[in-house]
């Protein structure tokens, strides 16, 4: 008999499957311990493993083959060969360049009123003088005046907007005034 070392120093290190003989010597017992309580729950089975049901079917039969286009995984390829190709800028230098061959970068020499070619004829005070509109349409005093008023002041400090959409927006306000005049004239807050 040749005696030698084991490779791993134990066959199995769970004491559950060691052989533990009884006081009495007549036969032997397993390991009665937490572990052996224990091994119900770990020894559970997989709901992937025993015999299939055959409840669903894995190509149905009665439908017609659809073709879907484009699959996921041909989506993604594309996806990373456009990434490839299309290579992010290395430095502030290459992201200035490619921001001013999209049109997002101004173009130099730098006009700080680039964009507003429509709004060069248009006098400053239209922009910020709008009381006028509140002439014809809106009653002169109350509730109503007071909200026009309001809007037509956060309209005159917004740089944003042209002066044909600053009247546009105190024209929609006219209209929706107008249409719901009667309403107003019951609750006694449109003054005519």
């Amino acid at each position: 008999m040749k005696v030698g070392r084991r490779a791993n120093g134990r066959l199995d290190a769970r004491p559950s499957n060691q052989i533990r003989f009884d006081e009495d010597g007549r036969g032997y017992t397993h390991d009665r311990g937490i572990t052996s309580e224990l091994d119900g729950v770990r020894r559970r089975k997989s709901g992937f493993t025993g015999r299939r049901l055959n409840v669903f079917t894995t190509k149905p039969e009665d439908s017609p083959a659809v073709d879907a286009g484009l699959s996921l995984w041909d989506l993604d390829l594309g996806n990373r060969i456009a990434m490839a190709t299309n290579q992010l800028p290395r430095n502030g230098f290459e992201e200035m360049l490619l921001w001013t061959k999209q049109g997002t970068f101004w173009q130099y020499p730098i006009n700080n009123e680039a964009g507003l070619e429509e709004e060069s004829s248009v006098p400053f005070h239209e922009h910020v003088f709008m009381e006028k509109h509140l002439s014809e349409g809106f009653p002169s005093q109350g509730p109503v005046r007071h909200f026009m008023e309001l809007v037509v002041a956060g309209l005159a400090k917004n740089p944003y907007l042209t002066a044909n959409q600053k009247q546009e927006h105190i024209a929609w306000f006219r209209g929706y005034f107008q249409e719901k005049q009667g309403v107003l004239e019951e609750a006694e807050v449109y003054n005519s």
